[in-house]
């Protein structure tokens, strides 16, 4: 098991970069060099069993990227409409898993109001589909439709 843990640990921090002022580990170096929104949520998770502060860092950079209206994108990109899109709300999963881990009351409270906002976005924009508004979905807000 040390071996599994070993070598997770170290794609994590071989996929760490600095994005606007917060370590974060992201997908690919080369293909995906900027955080991906459920990505991320992932990666926290998996942080969680071996750098907690590294952890934090990667949910307060995701949660960074929050929009006024509580959308945070799939990826801060323009290309291929990942600005525009967003992913299911995994973060509040791995902020929740975050906390029960740490008892980091200081970060949940800073982190909440966001986690809100992003909860209700996607309460409101979670189906393309008029039939099946208020549920969750992959499928939001393309810049060609």
């Amino acid at each position: 098991m040390e071996a599994v843990v070993g070598a997770a640990l170290r794609v994590l921090k071989k996929n760490l970069v600095n994005f606007n002022g917060y370590r974060m580990v992201v997908p690919h170096l080369v293909r995906y060099p900027v955080p991906y929104c459920w990505d991320t949520a992932f990666h926290a998770l998996g942080l969680l069993h071996v750098d907690l502060d590294l952890a934090r860092e990667n949910i307060d950079g995701l949660l960074s990227l929050a929009r006024e209206d509580g959308m945070i994108p799939n990826a801060p990109l323009e290309q291929e409409d990942q600005d525009l899109r967003s992913q299911p709300p995994a973060i509040v999963f791995a902020v929740h898993e975050y906390y029960n881990r740490t008892k980091d009351l200081s970060s949940l409270k800073r982190w909440y109001p966001v986690l809100r906002k992003y909860y209700l976005w996607w309460k409101r924009n979670g189906s393309p589909q008029e039939a099946f508004k208020g549920f969750i979905s992959p499928f939001t807000g393309t810049r060609n439709s």
